[in-house]
């Protein structure tokens, strides 16, 4: 562990000691509302995971998921909420593992603007699709998705910025969100010693800007569907696709050539019976994204990830069977080419069933079947291609605290 990371460590834990105490009469002598801003929210979220792999080179790309035979700390989580006054709300998610702690989420976001706006400013997960929104924990499956990993890397589409919402006055559920940010997953890149800009903006080239327009409409009383689309025009610089062996490093507003094009989708269908004593339910959700290679080759670049275009996805069905027992399926698939003729594509799919004593612990039991198409030309797939690779995880989730509902 650095000596950086070491000193951020300490400070992070002295500070959860110290916001542990209430906080009421500060705030409230600052002319908070009655009710807000009485106290500080708090929760603790411990993921483990054993795991054993039939190839030294699994097809996981998260970076909580559990990458080789053995135990693994996913993370331990510390959320932090609170109403600060009338006026903006306060997020705040760290994350600690055996090789120090992280800074996932961090950010201020407004509650009385007029007409329906809000904003939100600081460090936050990008609103692209419905499964990059969520944190570790609020996953049904224990490893990142394939799609999300080959684009941003393994934490995620997650950037340094401001981000702009208004939902609109219709008849159904209807929200447009529009961000703009530093490069996705620059912070990680500074973090590991790499090229990233981390939440420096020298030049349009480091900027990335995210529009999502998100509707949910119900079926009735049992049923409800919400369907997103989004586009990102920027810097993408996911770690695992995007620069595979490294990268001469970059100053910030030098001319470069990670500017991608990505549109999104995504649709979830749920079935949740009213008054259900059992708490029965289904959900469907399909996601795809795909990234346009630029409009022509490069010389310096042809047939290498930085020029490469990619098509991916995932569908997953979950099935509540009662308050205790979940199972569900997954299937995910990638498509990399670029504009020579190189081209490697992924499959992987996964069975889960997942055991909640009670709301405070969950058990999950996870097998996958992956396979990676042999490359073609030059453009150089993951490191098992052409084998079939399958692996088995046991994953345990404890939770302590007060911790804020997750969106529907």
């Amino acid at each position: 562990m650095s000596l950086s990371t070491l000193i951020r460590t300490r400070l992070l834990l002295a500070l959860s000691g110290l916001l542990i105490a209430p906080c009421a009469s500060a705030q409230e002598g600052a002319g908070a509302a009655p009710g807000r801003g009485a106290f500080l929210q708090q929760s603790l979220i411990l993921d483990l995971a054993g795991a054993w792999f039939s190839s030294a080179a699994p097809s996981q790309t998260g970076g909580h998921d559990p990458l080789r035979s053995g135990l693994t700390l996913q993370g331990l989580e510390w959320t932090s909420t609170a109403h600060v006054d009338p006026y903006f709300h306060f997020t705040g998610v760290a994350v600690f593992t055996a090789g120090g702690v992280e800074i996932e989420e961090a950010f201020a976001q407004t509650t009385a603007l007029p007409a329906s706006l809000q904003l939100k400013v600081g460090q936050f997960l990008l609103p692209v699709g419905r499964l990059n929104g969520q944190h570790l924990h609020a996953w049904h499956f224990v490893d990142q998705p394939l799609h999300l990993g080959r684009v941003y890397g393994g934490e995620g589409g997650r950037a340094l910025g401001l981000l702009a919402s208004w939902l609109a006055p219709l008849p159904w559920s209807c929200e447009v969100a529009l961000a703009g940010t530093a490069a996705a997953g620059a912070e990680r890149e500074d973090a590991a010693g790499g090229h990233g800009s981390g939440g420096v903006i020298g030049s349009v080239d480091d900027a990335l800007a995210t529009l999502q327009v998100k509707q949910f409409v119900s079926l009735g009383d049992d049923w409800g569907v919400q369907f997103g689309v989004a586009g990102q025009l920027g810097a993408l610089r996911g770690e695992p696709w995007a620069q595979p062996g490294g990268a001469p490093a970059r100053v910030p507003g030098e001319p470069h050539d990670d500017a991608k094009l990505l549109t999104a989708t995504d649709l979830l269908l749920r079935w949740r019976p009213l008054g259900d004593p059992e708490r029965r339910f289904a959900a469907l959700l399909v996601e795809a994204l795909r990234v346009a290679p630029p409009p022509h080759g490069h010389a310096e670049t042809s047939g290498t990830h930085a020029d490469a275009g990619l098509l991916g996805g995932a569908a997953q069905f979950i099935v509540g069977i009662d308050p205790r027992w979940e199972a569900g399926v997954r299937a995910e698939f990638i498509e990399a080419n670029d504009n020579v003729g190189s081209a490697w594509s992924e499959r992987r799919h996964t069975a889960l069933l997942a055991w909640k004593p009670t709301e405070f612990s969950r058990l999950r039991l996870q097998a996958h079947l992956a396979r990676s198409a042999p490359a073609t030309g030059a453009l150089d797939g993951p490191a098992r291609a052409g084998a079939w690779q399958y692996g088995t995880v046991l994953a345990l989730e404890v939770f302590t605290g007060d911790h804020a509902a997750h969106p529907w």
